[in-house]
């Protein structure tokens, strides 16, 4: 939306994922050095205009003082990302009490990430919600009501209590929402786009893409937002869908059974990545206890 305050905690450091065009195990990462970051900086200062921006290394990042090392079934990286989550949200709190109000939405989102759609002016953002506290594309952008913000951007001092967490990445922010009494929904497919540099995309792979990758600069090009379809309230009732923690505890325990399965070298049944439509059944209690 016009007038939204940006914030952003960056790494210089860009770690090609397995699951992107690489065959697994085939991990490549870049070093962008002193010059480039500070180029970086500037470029997201001129076309941003940051109320705070920090460009680090996860090395620095792990030597600041509240940093409490890593978290329990998580990489290292996570750990470091849920922790530049936590710094943002203190960045968040002292510009809130620069500016003398608080903010009504948070929008986290992944910087290799675009908007399709152009978000709704405030107060009409609230309606394209509706009665959602969160609006989530996977575990990549975050449409979030303020009180929300302050408990998914805080995972890093929650992730070892929260038992979704020990499962599955995925589901680790949403779950902690779940769990807290916040009402989570899914946005439509689509409505956001990952946008990779064009010779990462052509490599070839025998894994299908994401519907919704985009490659190259042809993609930052497609003309201002002004001429993006707008995200209605409307396309939204229709596109949203209530997010489920019991059905998504479900997938994932089910998608480890497969995996052990595979392992161990037997012949487990097919397994669909495609998570079922979610019901609305109780949160069972084995999932609360999980540790």
């Amino acid at each position: 939306p016009t007038g939204a305050s940006v914030l952003a905690h960056l790494s210089p450091e860009h770690e090609y994922s397995a699951w992107h065009n690489f065959s697994v195990g085939s991990v490549a990462r870049d070093v962008t050095d002193d010059a480039r970051t500070a180029a970086l900086a500037a470029a997201l200062r001129h076309d941003l205009r940051p109320v705070y921006l920090c460009i680090e290394p996860d090395e620095v990042v792990r030597n600041h003082p509240r940093w409490r090392g890593a978290l329990l079934h998580r990489p290292q990286r996570w750990s470091v990302l849920f922790f530049r989550w936590l710094l943002l949200h203190g960045a968040l709190q002292a510009e809130e009490r620069r500016r003398g109000a608080a903010y009504t939405l948070v929008f986290r989102l992944r910087p290799d990430l675009l908007l399709t759609c152009t978000l709704p002016e405030p107060p009409d953002v609230l309606n394209w919600m509706g009665a959602y506290s969160a609006l989530q594309h996977g575990d990549a952008a975050l449409l979030m009501r303020r009180d929300a913000a302050d408990v998914a951007l805080r995972i890093y001092l929650h992730a070892n209590a929260t038992a979704p967490c020990a499962i599955a990445v995925e589901i680790c922010v949403p779950g902690l929402l779940a769990l807290r009494g916040h009402t989570v929904a899914s946005m439509k497919l689509n409505t956001v786009a990952l946008v990779r540099p064009e010779a990462f995309c052509g490599r070839p792979s025998s894994a299908r893409l994401p519907e919704w990758l985009s490659c190259g600069r042809s993609s930052l090009s497609e003309g201002p937002p002004t001429t993006r379809p707008r995200c209605t309230a409307t396309a939204a009732r229709s596109a949203t869908r209530a997010w489920n923690l019991t059905a998504h505890v479900q997938h994932w325990r089910e998608r480890h059974r497969q995996a052990r399965a595979s392992r161990n070298g037997s012949s487990p049944a097919a397994w669909s990545p495609a998570l079922p439509d979610p019901v609305a059944v109780p949160l069972a209690p084995d999932v609360q206890s999980l540790h």
